[in-house]
């Protein structure tokens, strides 16, 4: 039994998976695409897969899944440099059974998946026994969100990698990240787009333009679909905007705020009816930080308030973990690299983002305050 896309029964993360009308579907960027289904009456689940758009990546580079069977993780399924086909679960009962699996794409900075596709993940088709029958997950959210982000939401925990020999998934883990956890503490369903490295104006990696570029694009050549709009909106981007680095001058104060306020603008004209968000960067390198927040926090409350929207909204732990986030030693929040957060720091973050956000829906906080905390 082939089941091919889009199904009614298979739940696609929205705005991250690219359904080219062919039956497949194309997860083009990092951050965690999901899908989930219930199945009963098969004893296997495979994926037939199309590995050869990641020509030359090393084994250890290549897309992956974490899979779970009954809310239990079960596995880490990674592609083959060359097989066709790759088993999610095997040896099942016959009885109904819930699946869902997270991709975890990324890999070595060297890919390209904005203007190739060696970063991509291609699923062309489903394959369940003869006679199984496909039913909805049981929990989906009516609401949808849209969250944009860099290595933190990837999310990268700063560990120690070594480029075509450690598996990328044993270093990245898009299900432990504060995005993720936000959408069952809001009752929504997360499409998450993290590329490392990437700002308002810094160009991210794996061949990704500054934000601007992307927010809208799937890639280079494949515009991105917002149907149905998001409810809610959380741009999560702003700390690789570095004032200095390298004791180089890179952004001035004025430039960022520019670019954010020009995000801004245009993310309001594709999606007029949406909530938006701006997650105030936690920490960042001295040179960054100003006193109110972490990297760029004075420049986006300004774009922020200038917008004069009363949909426009900051999710903002001042001064609190600007401390732990210090790009120097490693913390509790940043045990590795001093950088990007641990479990813990996504807890930390999540719970944030959960409380300031709920006021907002919740309509506690009054539409005229464009800050929520």
């Amino acid at each position: 039994m082939v089941v091919t896309f889009p199904n009614p029964n298979v739940f696609l993360s929205p705005y991250n998976w690219r359904l080219p009308g062919d039956g497949t579907i194309w997860a083009p960027s990092p951050g965690g695409p999901y899908f989930k289904f219930s199945v009963t009456g098969t004893t296997k689940i495979l994926l037939n897969v199309d590995p050869s758009i990641n020509s030359g990546v090393h084994a250890a580079d290549m897309p992956a899944l974490k899979v779970f069977i009954d809310d239990i993780p079960t596995a880490f399924v990674q592609w083959d440099t060359s097989a066709t086909q790759v088993t999610l679960a095997s040896g099942l009962t016959t009885g109904t059974h819930t699946v869902l699996a997270y991709a975890i794409l990324g890999g070595d900075q060297r890919i390209n998946a904005w203007s190739a596709t060696t970063g991509q993940m291609h699923i062309q088709s489903l394959q369940l026994d003869i006679g199984s029958t496909l039913s909805p997950y049981p929990t989906i959210y009516s609401k949808n969100c849209l969250i944009f982000g860099d290595s933190f939401l990837m999310s990268y925990f700063g560990e120690t990698y070594t480029p075509g020999t450690t598996p990328y998934y044993t270093v990245i883990d898009p299900t432990l990240s504060w995005a993720v956890q936000l959408g069952p503490a809001i009752g929504c369903e997360v499409g998450v787009i993290a590329i490392g490295g990437s700002g308002y104006l810094q160009p991210g990696g794996w061949g990704y333009p500054p934000l601007s570029g992307w927010w809208n694009q799937y890639d280079s050549t494949h515009a991105r679909s917002f149907s149905p709009a998001p409810d809610y909106t959380l741009n999560a981007v702003g700390i690789n905007d570095h004032r200095i680095m390298n004791g180089n001058n890179r952004f001035s104060d004025s430039e960022v705020e520019t670019a954010v306020r020009s995000w801004l603008t245009a993310a309001r004209a594709t999606l007029p009816g949406t909530k938006i968000f701006f997650y105030i960067p936690v920490g960042g390198e001295a040179t960054d930080e100003d006193g109110t927040g972490g990297a760029n926090a004075t420049q986006i409350r300004n774009a922020v308030n200038a917008s004069g929207d009363a949909n426009v909204f900051l999710i903002d732990s001042g001064t609190q973990l600007v401390s732990v986030d210090n790009w120097e030693t490693p913390t509790w929040f940043a045990p590795n690299d001093g950088i990007h957060p641990a479990e813990a720091g996504h807890n930390a973050l999540a719970a944030i983002a959960t409380h300031q956000m709920r006021k907002v829906i919740s309509g506690e906080t009054p539409a005229s305050m464009a800050e929520a905390r």
